[in-house]
């Protein structure tokens, strides 16, 4: 029996600007429009579980998993947009939209590792669940691969998380994915 537990927080920005001159065939309007638009997501993805070894031998390890994700997410679309047509330049637009977004989903899973080669120190990193609750489906696998020390191990994965909220939430769906890197220390 163990406790399984994950923690990802995320704080990305982007911003996008274009300009944009009107024209019918070759000849120019004197007319054009700019817009300037920022895109600001900040969350936190944490998942908690109880597991249980089901499978342990020296190449393979594998825990059922059960448990809880919580996300909280909150992304912020600001934008401006301006314009003119020859002479008159009629006022700008500017605003922003908010959305703050918390949801607990239940979750059933495995993890483990396969390891092989002469020495078993080389593994391949595995770990995939599913679930639903305030949302309509998540889910989330990640895969890699590993080399054990004395002291402990290396791991690189690439991990995918997808959300599939319902129809009264203001975010139709999510989804994550990226390299993770890794160290454990054993004592």
């Amino acid at each position: 029996w163990g406790l399984f537990t994950d923690v990802i927080y995320m704080d990305v920005e982007g911003d996008k600007s274009n300009t944009r001159d009107f024209s019918i065939g070759n000849g120019g309007i004197p007319a054009g429009t700019s817009a300037d638009l920022t895109l600001d997501l900040k969350g936190t993805v944490w998942t908690i579980a109880g597991q249980y070894r089901v499978v342990s031998d020296p190449a393979w390890t594998v825990d059922a998993l059960a448990g809880a994700r919580m996300l909280d997410v909150n992304p912020t679309l600001g934008w401006t947009i301006t314009g003119n047509l020859g002479p008159i330049t009629p006022p700008g637009r500017t605003g922003s939209k908010e959305v703050d977004q918390t949801v607990w989903d239940g979750i059933v899973g495995a993890k483990g590792r396969y390891a092989f080669g002469d020495s078993r120190r080389w593994f391949l990193p595995f770990y995939g669940d599913i679930g639903t609750g305030e949302s309509d489906l998540t889910w989330q696998a990640a895969g890699g691969v590993g080399y054990a020390f004395q002291w402990g191990e290396v791991i690189a994965l690439w991990r995918y998380i997808d959300y599939k909220f319902k129809s009264d939430r203001q975010l139709e769906d999510l989804t994550m994915n990226g390299p993770m890197f890794g160290v454990r220390f054993s004592w």
